[in-house]
């Protein structure tokens, strides 16, 4: 019986290590804290372990965010995307921990976003212009100083200097319209996790 029991904690025990499960996961939200609007960037939360309870997290920001994913492992979450804006705003981003903000120590940045561009567009769609680069995830590169989200209708006309490029993260919007017989057309960069998801065909978006 005491073999028994002995087995059954070192198995515990080896479980424990394993998933790197704790009761308050450490480390600090990290990032940059100076960026320009439309600029993709990468934000990550180093816990260093599982926290116990079953109980979930997520990061929460103001609307001039915009996610493209969020990665998830064992001891560190890594979140994407791009600020927007067209004048200067200091933003927040925190962790929200489902066991209260005890479980996250240090959970908030504060992140200044400046420059962009003016709003030239309206209502729902997006107008490509190629104004910087072909890079989609440049604010400038769209008539509504910020990148396509899910309610947007995208126009890629043809006109602009340089066409789109969808390279490193997903890119979003909810109906598409390229007009190739004017030269327009959009890159779609696969092997560099290049995806495109257009929220009129699944249904959703992440």
């Amino acid at each position: 019986m005491k073999r028994l029991l002995v087995l059954l904690f070192s198995v515990i025990l080896f479980s424990h290590w394993l998933y790197g499960q704790c009761d308050i996961p450490g480390g600090t939200l990290s990032g940059p804290t100076s960026v320009t609007a439309g600029s993709f960037v990468t934000y990550s939360w180093d816990r260093g372990c599982n926290p116990n309870g079953g109980y979930g997290y997520s990061f929460s920001t103001n609307p001039n965010w915009t996610q493209s994913s969020m990665i998830i492992n064992a001891s560190n979450t890594t979140l994407k995307g791009w600020w927007t804006g067209a004048t200067s705003v200091t933003a927040t981003m925190f962790i929200n921990c489902g066991g209260g903000s005890s479980k996250c120590p240090t959970n908030s940045l504060s992140v200044t976003v400046t420059g962009g561009c003016s709003d030239t567009g309206s209502g729902t769609t997006w107008n490509w212009t190629g104004d910087t680069d072909k890079d989609w995830f440049t604010a400038c590169n769209w008539d509504r100083n910020s990148v396509p989200t899910c309610n947007s209708d995208v126009i890629i006309d043809g006109t602009a200097p340089v066409q789109p490029e969808i390279t490193g993260a997903t890119a979003l919007c909810n109906t598409i319209e390229i007009n190739s017989s004017a030269g327009g057309r959009l890159d779609l960069i696969s092997s560099s996790s290049g995806v495109l998801t257009i929220k009129s065909i699944t249904g959703s978006c992440p």
